[in-house]
């Protein structure tokens, strides 16, 4: 568009050019940027069971890190920034003329006033609606249930688990869900447009083992519980891991007795419905 501009305003083809390369090395960076960081879960995928190691998650004493940063992701991150953030302010502070350093600082106040409306408004918005969906389950399903965070991998594991699942359920401006539990089924809830939605069921009696996981999200690799699911003769592994977090400013990762009752709960249903059957 700002090349189309300078063409219609009668300026020079080495110009144009000039503009159109700017433009280019400005719209990759965050295009990268937003590819890696993992957010939004656009177009929910049956993809693969891939469970991570945890041999390069854990502590010194031999225990499950809670969160360790996806070093990779955060350094493309950081760079692509860094970049685009270098890019404008060369724009800004040598422009080749006034116009381009008005449209500058405009992009800059642009992004700035979009930082603060998401950082004082969406997200506050966002853990509210997640906070008031769980109390509503856990009203309807006592000490059953928990939220766990989105991410494109767990997102897909749990689709995958459930061979019913609507995947135009899912919300993909939302980054947590809600996980309820009783001696028959696990169920996972999601918001769209403020409406509540099952997004996914599956059986107890498909779980076959529960064990500690960890899952892939935006920046970190988060510690959460790998439910692996039974599987045919020779076919592949298949299972899901939920990472369930608690909100103290901020959603977080569950504390170890925290995280070790959660499980313990949900070994107990598996094993009563397990002794039922």
């Amino acid at each position: 568009m700002g090349g189309v501009a300078l063409m219609i305003g009668g300026v020079s083809d080495e110009w144009l050019f000039n503009t159109m390369g700017v433009l280019a090395v400005l719209s990759f960076p965050p295009l990268m940027y937003w590819q890696l960081r993992d957010r939004r879960n656009i177009g929910v995928r049956r993809w693969k069971y891939r469970p991570e190691r945890l041999a390069g998650h854990l502590n010194w004493d031999g225990s499950l890190r809670a969160a360790s940063w996806r070093w990779g992701v955060v350094v493309a991150s950081v760079f692509s920034v860094s970049a685009l953030v270098a890019a404008g302010l060369a724009l800004i502070l040598t422009p080749p003329f006034p116009a381009i350093q008005f449209a500058g600082l405009f992009l800059v106040a642009t992004l700035v006033a979009i930082l603060i409306f998401y950082a004082a408004v969406i997200y506050p918005l966002a853990d509210r609606d997640v906070l008031r969906l769980q109390a509503q389950l856990e009203a309807e399903h006592p000490r059953s249930s928990f939220i766990i965070l989105k991410s494109a991998q767990v997102c897909s594991e749990i689709a995958s688990a459930d061979p019913e699942s609507v995947l135009a359920s899912w919300s993909d401006n939302s980054v947590r869900a809600v996980v309820t539990f009783d001696g028959d089924h696990i169920r996972v809830w999601d918001q769209l447009w403020g409406e509540r939605k099952n997004v996914a069921t599956i059986s107890f009696s498909r779980v076959e083992s529960i064990r500690p996981g960890v899952a892939r999200v935006r920046w970190r690799f988060v510690r959460g519980i790998d439910l692996q699911l039974v599987s045919g003769a020779g076919a592949a592994k298949t299972g899901m891991v939920l990472p369930p977090v608690f909100f103290r400013r901020g959603f977080h990762p569950l504390s170890d007795p925290d995280l070790a009752a959660l499980s313990s709960r949900l070994e107990s249903v598996r094993r009563r419905g397990s002794t039922a059957r």
